[in-house]
């Protein structure tokens, strides 16, 4: 959600090989840019409020490795919310960057790179449970009822610690010797060597990238299987355990993630040239495009039936909630439909 792009920062009044007659569409484009991704932050922060809490009070939610991981992911799409938010209407309202470029460049390494890192690696992850369960692979002896719990957590905690180890030592490594000097009142660049900026986009996207499509790819081979009647991928016909969600939540998912991050890699990979109205544009809308990936996610878990569900009993009073002791006869009526009928009848 911040330009770390080595040769341009969108920022107003600033900016490479900027020329006057163009210093009001760049102007535009600061603008809009920044009051979309203050939309997008605070649609996130809401988003995922709403994701954590449903989860957070849901025993049945928060015991599962699945939706730890999905706690995880909305964790670091929050923080993200939370941090950029502040940042934004810091440059819009007074133009400067009062918080300090040093603060501004850590924001941009753990925020960028370490949010790509840890979304894709999440949901790398989310992958193979998600395949665990649907072709009902045993779980190793050492997770049992005592210590299956710490497991999950721990393993919901692997992006995080993987993007801890990872991103510091490049950055640092490779944080380019001039970054200093390009540092102005308006414009905070992080600059990194060419292979630094490589061996980080490798590293923090495109290697678990690789095992997201593969393993998309067998959730589809498994979801395709099913629909053909393979007893093989339909383990809800064996036992009478709760069926997992449908394959399609989990394969928006991935899609999603692909769409809307690979197009920001891609840009901080390859060195684009061209025209410099058209190469400013092109940062700004990746970008935007990769901020909402913090709204779209969230979202698609928000619709996933089991979270749905809990959600949607969370926001019901208890006058709303189905009776339990109602008679056999009016178990589908709303606990106020029977009080209703009650009060007719007398």
């Amino acid at each position: 959600m911040y330009n770390d792009s080595t040769n341009f920062n969108i920022s107003r009044g600033n900016g490479t090989n900027w020329r006057p007659h163009n210093e009001a569409f760049f102007n535009m484009l600061f603008i809009l840019s920044m009051a979309v991704h203050i939309l997008i932050a605070i649609g996130a922060v809401i988003s995922n409020i709403l994701v954590l809490g449903t989860i957070f009070t849901t025993p049945t939610l928060r015991r599962k490795l699945f939706y730890l991981m999905v706690s995880s992911l909305g964790i670091g799409d929050l923080f993200l919310g939370l941090a950029v938010i502040p940042l934004y209407v810091d440059y819009t309202v007074n133009d400067t960057v009062t918080l300090g470029c040093e603060i501004h460049l850590i924001l941009q390494a753990f925020v960028i790179r370490g949010h790509v890192m840890i979304t894709s690696l999440g949901m790398l992850i989310l992958n193979i449970v998600y395949i665990i369960k649907q072709y009902e692979y045993k779980m190793p002896r050492i997770i049992n009822q005592t210590t299956r719990l710490p497991v999950y957590i721990a393993v919901s905690l692997v992006p995080w610690v993987a993007m801890l180890i990872v991103l510091p030592p490049l950055i640092k490594s490779g944080l380019h010797e001039i970054v200093v000097k390009m540092w102005t009142a308006t414009m905070c660049p992080l600059k990194l060597y060419k292979w630094a900026k490589v061996a980080l986009n490798i590293l923090s996207y495109f290697v678990p990238l690789l095992g997201m499509i593969i393993t998309t790819c067998i959730i589809i081979y498994g979801f395709v299987a099913q629909g053909r009647g393979n007893i093989a991928f339909r383990p809800t016909l064996l036992n009478e355990e709760k069926p997992m969600f449908r394959p399609k939540f989990i394969i928006v998912a991935n899609a999603l993630c692909l769409l809307l991050l690979l197009p920001e890699n891609v840009v901080q990979t390859v060195r684009l040239s061209g025209n410099t109205k058209a190469l400013v544009t092109t940062i700004a809308v990746v970008f935007v495009l990769a901020a909402s990936k913090c709204v779209a996610l969230p979202i698609v878990w928000l619709l996933v039936p089991e979270v749905n569900g809990a959600l949607r009993e969370r926001c019901h009073i208890s006058y709303w909630r189905p009776s339990s002791d109602a008679p056999q006869h009016v178990v589908n009526k709303t606990y106020k439909q029977f009080v209703r009928d009650e009060e007719n009848i007398d």
